[in-house]
């Protein structure tokens, strides 16, 4: 079994582990990152204290030397590369982005090395495309941090049953806190006076609202990039929801929201079996 992480999985990481014991863990698996990925991780794992004043150089300085674990893991071999027009065909999947690579690299592995691929993302429709893909091909299937966490502690003696409870809180923690600073936000928002007849702008506002408020995150970011497309017929909204824009680049969905809560609870009412 070959694992693959993918550039939202790494940055959850990275930010979820404030001591590197998950990061010494995942180091003595065998799994790779796609140079693209790296990239991107690289240019994305910082946004989140672009937002913070002061901007936080001490923790920016340890994400920096934290990336050591996954520079490493690069796979510099661009032979996968010669599929890409054959994958790309296959797969119907037009965009060249992480996403894309990760799922190139699990085809090539999963050829020539004959193996079974996991690839680790909390991406939702990146998830939900690649899934019945990588099952019909019999690459191999897709998971997500969630799911990294408890393998962790399945197969770490050290890793205890509190521990995976602190990292899984932490990973819910990740994503709730800016969706709770977000709604803070919108609902506190006020319509400027020279577009209190805009019936868009009103409208825009009550979905995103009301998508936060059923914890509808499909329909959440789908507003978002509506709004982010339209900055001029939208331009106050764009303003708070740009500060966000960190928490969308990860596209989460609900399901991961409440599989991460709903696991949490299963530490201690359904224990994860491990010998």
């Amino acid at each position: 079994m070959l694992y693959i992480l993918d550039a939202c999985t790494i940055i959850n990481l990275l930010h979820i582990d404030e001591d590197e014991y998950l990061l010494k863990k995942i180091s003595s698996f065998e799994f790779h990152i796609c140079k693209d990925v790296f990239d991107e991780v690289n240019k994305n794992v910082f946004k989140k204290f672009n937002s913070i004043i002061p901007y936080p150089s001490d923790k920016h300085s340890i994400i920096e030397y934290k990336l050591n674990y996954f520079r490493e893991k690069i796979y510099f071999d661009e032979s996968f590369n010669d599929l890409e027009s054959d994958i790309g065909e296959l797969l119907d999947y037009k965009k060249r982005n992480g996403e894309f690579y990760c799922a190139l690299l699990s085809f090539y592995l999963n050829i020539f090395s004959k193996s079974h691929i996991v690839l680790f993302t909390d991406d939702g429709p990146a998830k939900e495309f690649f899934s019945p893909h990588f099952l019909h091909h019999r690459v191999g299937y897709i998971e997500d941090t969630v799911d990294l966490l408890i393998h962790l502690y399945r197969h770490n003696d050290d890793f205890s049953s509190n521990d995976l409870k602190k990292f899984l809180s932490n990973l819910y923690f990740e994503y709730s806190s800016e969706l709770s600073s977000l709604q803070n936000d919108l609902e506190s928002f006020e319509i400027p006076k020279d577009q209190i007849r805009n019936s868009d702008l009103r409208n825009k506002l009550g979905q995103l609202r009301n998508a936060i408020q059923r914890l509808d995150i499909e329909f959440l970011s789908k507003a978002y990039q509506e709004v982010m497309a339209n900055g001029k017929k939208f331009s106050s909204l764009y303003g708070v929801l740009d500060k966000y824009n960190f928490f969308f680049y990860k596209r989460p969905n609900t399901a991961l929201f409440n599989k991460v809560k709903s696991n949490r609870g299963f530490v201690d009412s359904k224990p994860f079996y491990r010998f």
